[in-house]
């Protein structure tokens, strides 16, 4: 992310003991992204307005996810979802889009479909209230994702993948990362390192004790 930090919430995957590497400026060459992958448990981008991946740099995210490492898809309001859309498209068959203004805190869903996050889900554990963003982006469901929060209008803001020992999150920005919004953003903490956790697919790859 070039435009804002993410030391908060690099700091709190670090005190989770994650290994965080943060890419800014240019987006690598496919070559150079893969070598940097190579020994990493995840990928997290975030979307921005201008296309910065070609198809040389999807094929290298499809590969390093279908060898089941964690991929986390943040996109946001229009148009700041170019680039999400055009690798979850090709990999899920989906899109984000839309423009929906909330910040409502919310909680554990209490009926499906209703606004929250799906309860007795990995990601949930430990969660009690949160708050939504003020820009958010629906999520079109598709390709074997599976709604994990609605926003307070009961749309889909974040899906999950959880199939054949690979996973994925795609974020309609519901959950604000970088440290400008994270003071007034309840829960994001413990969301972030739930998903992280999650992302790392220990049961599978058994990262211990440094999780990258």
């Amino acid at each position: 992310c070039s435009v804002a930090s993410m030391s908060k919430a690099i700091d709190a995957m670090k005190k989770k003991g994650f290994e965080v590497e943060l890419i800014t400026g240019p987006v690598p060459s496919a070559s150079v992204l893969k070598r940097k992958l190579a020994d990493k448990s995840q990928l997290w981008f975030i979307s921005q307005q201008d296309l910065r991946f070609d198809n040389d740099h999807y094929k290298v995210m499809q590969e390093f996810f279908d060898n089941g490492h964690g991929l986390y898809v943040w996109g946001d309001n229009d148009p700041l979802n170019t680039d999400a859309n055009f690798i979850i498209q090709k990999m899920f068959g989906i899109t984000m889009g839309g423009d929906y203004y909330a910040r409502q805190v919310l909680s554990i869903q209490k009926a499906p479909g209703e606004p929250g996050i799906v309860p007795d889900h990995l990601i949930s554990t430990g969660m009690v209230s949160f708050f939504e963003g003020d820009s958010i982006a629906s999520i079109k469901i598709g390709g074997g994702l599976e709604p994990l929060i609605y926003s307070s209008d009961r749309n889909i803001v974040t899906a999950y993948y959880d199939h054949d020992g690979k996973r994925a999150l795609i974020d309609g920005a519901f959950t604000r990362l970088w440290d400008g919004d994270w003071g007034t953003c309840a829960g994001t903490e413990r969301y972030i390192v739930n998903a992280a956790v999650w992302l790392a697919n220990i049961e599978r790859h058994g990262y211990t004790p440094s999780l990258k």
